[in-house]
């Protein structure tokens, strides 16, 4: 699916159990927030795989993955980038993967995952901004996934063409 030239709005909202969402590129811009993936409480057993997202938005809370709350998710092989910033924030907000909540269960498996966010803030758990991989996997004994990919700016086509260019995910 290509879910792209939304303005401020969410691209995915998973509500309910056992999804698969899979082959997707989303693209968020605007000046409001955007949200390309918002797991919500109940989406237990859900699977997030092979995505790629890409919010331009300008809004500093908007997130590439929110996860709100849930359990066993497995979430393989994606591309979360948010490439928004106003300039007036400077540093604050525009995230690759944001957590509202976090306990040991809510990851059944996270894996080659690539993260990049234009301000460096990677992602946020437990109210902590990370700008690394290894950072924000400290928090909790098995960290939050397993092998990711890291910190690459995929290098899109372009804003709506989210084929990366980037030499570290194409291999």
């Amino acid at each position: 699916n290509r879910i792209l030239n939304l303005k401020e709005s969410v691209g995915i909202k998973i509500e309910g159990a056992k999804n698969l969402i899979a082959n997707n590129f989303i693209n968020i811009a605007g000046i409001g927030l955007a949200k390309g993936i918002e797991i919500n409480t109940g989406s237990n057993l859900s699977k997030i795989i092979h995505n790629s997202i890409n919010i331009t938005s300008n809004h500093k809370d908007g997130r590439a993955l929110e996860i709100n709350n849930s359990d066993s998710l497995m979430v393989w092989n994606n591309i979360f980038c948010n490439k928004g910033n106003d300039y007036t924030n400077a540093g604050i907000g525009y995230y690759a993967v944001y957590f509202n909540t976090y306990h040991q269960g809510i990851l059944k498996e996270w894996y080659k995952n690539s993260y990049y966010s234009s301000t460096n803030k990677i992602g946020f758990l437990n109210n902590v901004d990370y700008s690394d991989v290894v950072s924000l996997n400290q928090p909790y004994p098995n960290g939050i996934g397993g092998s990711d990919w890291g910190v690459y700016n995929p290098y899109f086509a372009s804003d709506i063409d989210l084929r990366p260019y980037q030499r570290y995910l194409n291999g």
